[in-house]
């Protein structure tokens, strides 16, 4: 097996057969030449000469492309490591075009070779025939038994596209598309058709093309995991960390104070919304300061995940839990609801205030809104209202969570100041801005160095 230069495939289906034919489909625009140049600098970083014959491109306007991926296209030429041929407007038919391509893997012992694109180069068949016999001496015979590994692009246009005699002699087949969930959100998508000899346990995964291909695979649960909190540097007096750093960057620098927050999640996550909202409550925690919660949790597997990253005295010191009374759980940091309205109100507020005399700097409130629905219905909407009124004037900030299918979500989120929607597509978790309004953004959890990091990666 070989390296593909995708980043994270490798992971998934442990790179390309060496030898074999890759070949990757799609409409104008899917990044079907970015697949050929991650290709490209496998490759090269491998210590494999590789042969890019281009049939769309100048090789001018190649390169230019392939340095926004941190290729020196040129300069790879130079040193013998790639030969880029464009073959435009080659005549001669196939009989030429194969020898040309001999030629070409000869002459630099390439064990790559990229055909970019085949929709281009049938055109300079003239028959069906003619096309066979190219694949199977090009391929079947010649490559194959060299050991070179070849990648083709094919040109789809919407649904039609030229038969697929191709196929036959493929052992890969990859489809790439752009798509829009059903909320308008832009979205690349990328579907492993055929992997000859492999079984395959996911097909279909979405893909960025922010700072080369890379593959977003299926979220994993990190959360029950003691690992420690990667602490994130507050650079503005006026704002406090999301405890991510490139969430902070989404956010102009992290939550304003006097602010509040809402992030509207999918109710079949692959993992606990609670994701989006602990390493804020670590962050503050770990920073001195205090916070209050409202988790949709139970008060056990919630103190599960807390302890993962904060000790029983930071719990005792700087969180307050709200959780329904009949859970009988007896800590300091658990505030029992009577789930009476005006009863448990007055508790908040109490418990808010009394953090607040002892808190050094903002203090933060993180609600699970479906939990506050579920307790106390419609009447919920005014008296969360209230609470943030409470906390934004003392200059707090909330980072509160509710579920897209929660019925009062329309009151919720015109009550708090910025929305934030955190989907599932493909397995992969995402996150974007609804107010105001931005671009998609991988959510990805992960472990390194036993600290739980958070990155997001943008969808371009």
């Amino acid at each position: 097996m070989i390296e593909t230069g995708v980043e994270k495939f490798d992971e998934e289906f442990g790179g390309f057969p060496r030898g074999s034919l890759i070949l990757v489909e799609g409409a104008p625009g899917t990044g079907k030449t970015s697949m050929c140049l991650a290709f490209l600098k496998a490759g090269v970083e491998s210590g494999e000469a590789v042969v890019y014959a281009s049939f769309v491109e100048g090789k001018r306007d190649l390169a230019s492309y392939a340095r926004r991926f941190g290729i020196d296209l040129l300069d790879l030429e130079r040193r013998g490591l790639v030969k880029v041929e464009e073959v435009p407007t080659m005549r001669g038919g196939g009989e030429v075009l194969l020898k040309m391509l001999l030629d070409r893997v000869d002459e630099l012992r390439a064990s790559r070779l990229i055909l970019d694109s085949f929709t281009a180069m049938r055109h300079l068949l003239a028959e069906e025939a003619e096309v066979r016999a190219f694949l199977h001496n090009v391929f079947l015979k010649a490559l194959k038994s060299q050991g070179v590994t070849t990648m083709i692009t094919l040109e789809v246009l919407g649904k039609e596209r030229l038969p697929v005699i191709e196929e036959y002699v493929a052992d890969v087949i990859i489809s790439l598309r752009q798509a829009y969930t059903d909320e308008g959100a832009f979205t690349r998508e990328l579907r492993v058709k055929k992997f000859r000899g492999a079984y395959l346990k996911h097909t279909k995964y979405c893909f960025t093309l922010y700072g080369g291909f890379k593959l977003f695979t299926r979220a994993k649960e990190v959360l029950d995991e003691p690992l420690m909190h990667e602490e994130v540097e507050e650079a503005f007096a006026d704002r406090i960390s999301t405890g991510i750093k490139s969430l902070d960057e989404l956010l102009g620098g992290g939550l304003e104070l006097g602010t509040s927050t809402l992030i509207v999640y999918d109710d079949w996550l692959p993992v606990k919304p609670l994701c989006a909202v602990t390493p804020a409550i670590f962050q503050s925690v770990i920073k001195g300061r205090r916070a209050l919660l409202m988790p949709s949790l139970g008060a056990k597997k919630l103190s599960q995940i807390l302890l993962t990253s904060l000790s029983e005295d930071q719990l005792k010191r700087s969180v307050k839990a709200f959780l329904p009374a009949k859970e009988d759980v007896k800590v300091d940091w658990v505030a029992p609801l009577k789930l009476k309205l005006e009863e448990d109100f007055e508790l908040m507020v109490s418990q808010y205030l009394e953090l607040k005399r002892e808190a050094v700097g903002p203090t933060l409130m993180v609600f699970d809104l479906s939990s506050l629905t579920r307790f106390y219905g419609q009447e919920a909407v005014a008296r969360l209202d209230e609470l943030l009124r409470l906390a934004k004037d003392r200059g707090d900030v909330a980072l509160n969570l509710a579920p897209r299918s929660c019925h009062l979500l329309d009151e919720f989120v015109a009550i708090h100041d910025v929305v934030l929607r955190l989907y599932e597509r493909n397995g992969a978790l995402f996150l974007r801005g609804i107010k105001p309004p931005s671009e998609s953004f991988n959510f990805d959890v992960y472990r390194e160095d036993k600290v739980r990091r958070v990155r997001l990666v943008p969808m371009v």
